[in-house]
C-alpha cells in the first residue's frame, strides 16, 4: 500500500489508519447532533492542541476553540471525530507536512485547519485502499448486518410512510430531500411507478446534476485531488461527454429522481 504522494512521508498505511477511518465513515461528523458534537469535539480539539503543539488556554484565547469547532463542522464533517486526534497523530510521526508548534503557546484556527487539509490527502489515499482491499470486508459485513437489523425495525414504518406520501405528498418537494434508502424499499414492492420516457429524460437530468455537483465541491464523494484534475482535464478534452468516474455520483441522483417521480405531487400544506 505505497504512497504516491510525495508530499507525504508514510511509505505504508496501518492498520490504524484502517480503523480510524473506518470508523470515520460510519459515524462522521454531520451525523451527530450539535450536542454530542460540542462536547466531543471541543475535547478533541483542546488535547491536539495541548498535547501536540504546545498550545495553552493562558496563551490561546477563548474564541479560538468556538471558531475551530466551527472550521471542522463545516468544511471537515465527512470525518469522524477521532481522526481530528488522528491527524495531528500523522503530523507529528511526519506522514503529512503540517506545522505543528503552536508559537508562544498560541494555537490558531489556521494551523488546526492546515493539519486537517494535510490528513485530508492522506485520508483519501486510505479510503480508497480499504474500500479495495481486505479491510472492508470484515468492515463491511458488519455493516451489513446492522444494516439489515436496522431496516428489519423501520421498514414497515417507512414503508407505510411513504405509500401516504404516494397518496398526498406535503413534505417532500424535491428530489434531492429523497433518501436514497427509499428507493430499494419502493423498488423491491414494484412501487417505483415511472414511465420510460420519464426515466429517460431523468437518467440525463441526473448526470448533468452529477457534474455540476462536482465542479461545485470537486472533494465530494472523497475524490482525491489527482482524480478531481483527471475529470476536469476529461472534460475540457472531451466537451459534452460524461466522465465516467461520475457514475455512482449519477446514479444516485437518479435513484432519488425516480423516487420523487412516484410520489404524489407535492402540495404545500
Amino acid at each position: 500500500m505505497t504512497l504516491s504522494n510525495s508530499s507525504i512521508n508514510a511509505g505504508e498505511f496501518t492498520n490504524d489508519d484502517a480503523r480510524v477511518v473506518a470508523a470515520g465513515m460510519r459515524y462522521p461528523i454531520r451525523q451527530m447532533d450539535a450536542d454530542a458534537f460540542k462536547k466531543q469535539a471541543l475535547v478533541a480539539v483542546q488535547y491536539v492542541a495541548k498535547t501536540y503543539t504546545g498550545a495553552n488556554d493562558v496563551a490561546t484565547l477563548g474564541p479560538v476553540w468556538n471558531e475551530c469547532l466551527v472550521l471542522l463542522r463545516k468544511e471537515f464533517q465527512n470525518l469522524g471525530i477521532e481522526e481530528v486526534r488522528h491527524a495531528f497523530r500523522l503530523a507529528a510521526a511526519g506522514k503529512t507536512d503540517a506545522n505543528l508548534i503552536a508559537y508562544g503557546g498560541v494555537f490558531t484556527v489556521q494551523l488546526f485547519g492546515a493539519a486537517l487539509r494535510a490528513y485530508l490527502e492522506y485520508r483519501k489515499r486510505v479510503h480508497s485502499d480499504i474500500v479495495q482491499g481486505e479491510h472492508v470486508k470484515g468492515e463491511a459485513a458488519e455493516r451489513d448486518e446492522r444494516n439489515a437489523n436496522a431496516w428489519k425495525k423501520n421498514t414497515s414504518e417507512t414503508v407505510e410512510y411513504l405509500t401516504g406520501l404516494m397518496t398526498k405528498n406535503n413534505d417532500v418537494d424535491s428530489w434531492k430531500k429523497v433518501k436514497e434508502a427509499w428507493f430499494k424499499i419502493l423498488e423491491v414492492r414494484g412501487l417505483i411507478d415511472v414511465d420510460e420516457a420519464y426515466k429517460k429524460i431523468s437518467w440525463v437530468e441526473s448526470k448533468h446534476e452529477a457534474v455540476a455537483e462536482f465542479l461545485a465541491d470537486p472533494d465530494s464523494g472523497l475524490i482525491s485531488n489527482n482524480e478531481a484534475r483527471a475529470i476536469k482535464r476529461y472534460m475540457a478534452q472531451n466537451p459534452g461527454d460524461f466522465p465516467e468516474k461520475l457514475t455512482e455520483k449519477a446514479k444516485a441522483i437518479y435513484r432519488k429522481k425516480l423516487v420523487f417521480l412516484s410520489l404524489a405531487i407535492y402540495e404545500q400544506p
